[in-house]
């Protein structure tokens, strides 16, 4: 079953806060998602730990905010960025370091959350300089601000991460 949540929602108002409340998936389907052939898949999370965020189009709506795609918020304070990405994979780290940006200052996110962010890019990703370069910088920005650093994975066409050991599984 596919997730329909954010089909035909569009939040308006002002305060990030609201939209982030109003934001959430509200069905069973919320521990997978897919974009032409790339694919992020949450397990050990149930429906009563997990929240699913749709960043691009929901949370942030326009082009006024670079964002990922989606937020998984697992038992409240580990935070699940994902940017499903084509090959663009350096653009990709500064969509979520935007993302956690705004939700950061915000006060959505604090000093005591789990920050871990994954890019699914659709072809083998070449570690290239310019993703190099963006991880280096998100790491640097972001590494000491949360309780136990930042954590970014890069991978193609699919992602398994199992919340409970807090590792990707393949």
């Amino acid at each position: 079953m596919s997730c329909r949540c954010f089909d035909e929602l569009r939040i308006t108002g002002t305060d990030l806060r609201q939209r982030f409340e109003l934001s959430k998936c509200s069905c069973n389907s919320r521990f997978d998602v897919s974009e032409m052939g790339k694919s992020f898949r949450l397990r050990s999370g149930t429906v009563e730990n997990t929240e699913k965020i749709k960043v691009d189009g929901v949370l942030f709506q326009g082009t006024e905010v670079s964002r990922c795609d989606y937020l998984f918020v697992y038992k409240g304070c580990r935070y699940l960025f994902v940017e499903l990405k084509g090959t663009e994979v350096g653009k990709a780290v500064q969509q979520l370091d935007s993302t956690i940006e705004k939700l950061y200052s915000a006060k959505i996110l604090s000093d005591n959350d789990e920050v871990r962010c994954f890019v699914v890019s659709s072809c083998h990703p070449n570690n290239n300089g310019s993703y190099r370069t963006a991880e280096t910088k998100l790491k640097k920005k972001w590494g000491s601000k949360f309780g136990r650093g930042i954590y970014l994975k890069l991978k193609s066409r699919e992602i398994v991460y199992d919340a409970l050991l807090d590792k990707v599984q393949n």
